[in-house]
């Protein structure tokens, strides 16, 4: 019964997770973006900087008071009042990203808290942003749509409000040791995995046009490889998941970039990461979950913009570092925790 009834939390959770990407993009493109390319460049770095940025702060402020559903409730607040204030772009951008912060924070938060870190509950919870985001984009501010997604985090949060809690179920950990010795730097090392991650989904562009169900593939390939990496790591484990993902990953990317399947594969393999960044961060930062996954969101900013800077000349080896990199650091991060958890 507890284990129902977290499944069905989760499944909640990865719903509203998939609203909230695709109403908040949706009303960005459809509604905030302005035909003058300065004002648009400012709500595009008012609306990130607030729906990444932010997070680790309204993390530490949910690690602390430990009420998720109150953030939860504080996000549909502001995803509301950010479609009320259209008219006034700036602050309806900022509104906007700040709901969107909260809710990550606090479904990140419940997921880690009351599934235990279970790797594979992460991997579910994290997927299905990536379709919200292509949604949103593609039928961007479309009445039906922005009814429906309402529609959907207004039901999914009172279900949420009328579930009894679930206690946490057996947990999915690998391991449970203390926190380890350099346990900063090791925090540091997921954070710059993450950032490389961001780094590699701007420059490791498709060497083919993206027509017709490619982006849609894409997109798919995204997400299963966020849900996929979860639920492989808990049965192979993480050594082999990562030592499986980053090398396919990279000769994909990389070498067979112009060939579909195989860069729809490498999408794959490459954001399998993911979920292990989250497990790892949560593992070093144990009971500031809500502070490490905001610290992990924030970390995309950075990589996201060093992929704009980058000259396409430079592309292939961004890609080959990024890939290389979060193969090591991963594998550095495993063996210091199973090292510690040995002694």
């Amino acid at each position: 019964m507890i284990r129902r009834l977290f499944g069905v939390r989760l499944v909640v959770l990865s719903l509203l997770h998939f609203a909230t990407d695709a109403l908040c993009i949706s009303l960005i493109h459809g509604r905030l973006y302005p035909d003058d390319i300065g004002r648009a460049v400012l709500v595009f770095l008012l609306y990130n900087l607030a729906a990444f940025v932010l997070q680790a702060p309204l993390g530490l402020l949910i690690d602390r008071e430990n009420r998720p559903w109150v953030m939860l409730l504080a996000s549909g607040i502001l995803l509301a009042a950010g479609y009320a204030l259209g008219g006034v772009t700036l602050l309806s951008a900022i509104l906007l990203g700040l709901g969107n912060a909260a809710f990550h924070v606090a479904g990140g938060k419940w997921v880690s808290e009351e599934g235990k870190n279970g790797i594979s509950s992460l991997g579910i919870f994290v997927a299905t942003g990536a379709v919200g985001l292509f949604i949103g984009e593609r039928y961007a501010c479309a009445p039906a749509l922005t009814v429906a997604l309402f529609a959907v985090f207004a039901f999914g949060i009172l279900l949420l409000l009328l579930l009894p809690y679930a206690p946490p179920p057996d947990g999915e950990r690998e391991d449970t040791p203390s926190a380890p010795r350099h346990g900063f730097l090791l925090f540091l090392a997921i954070c710059a995995v993450v950032l490389m991650r961001a780094l590699l989904g701007k420059v490791a562009t498709a060497g083919f046009a993206m027509v017709g169900a490619l982006p849609l593939l894409c997109t798919l390939a995204t997400a299963l490889g966020k849900m996929g990496g979860g639920i492989l790591s808990r049965y192979i484990g993480i050594r082999w998941t990562v030592c499986l993902s980053m090398p396919t990953a990279l000769v994909c990317l990389l070498l067979f970039d112009g060939i579909p399947a195989l860069y729809i594969l490498g999408v794959l393999a490459f954001n399998m990461s993911m979920p292990i960044t989250l497990y790892y961060a949560n593992r070093l930062l144990a009971g500031r979950e809500g502070f490490a996954f905001g610290t992990l969101a924030a970390f995309l900013i950075p990589g996201y913009f060093l992929g704009l800077c980058l000259s396409r000349e430079a592309a292939p080896y961004a890609t080959f570092a990024s890939a290389l990199l979060s193969l090591l650091l991963l594998l550095l991060v495993w063996h210091a925790l199973k090292k510690g958890a040995e002694k």
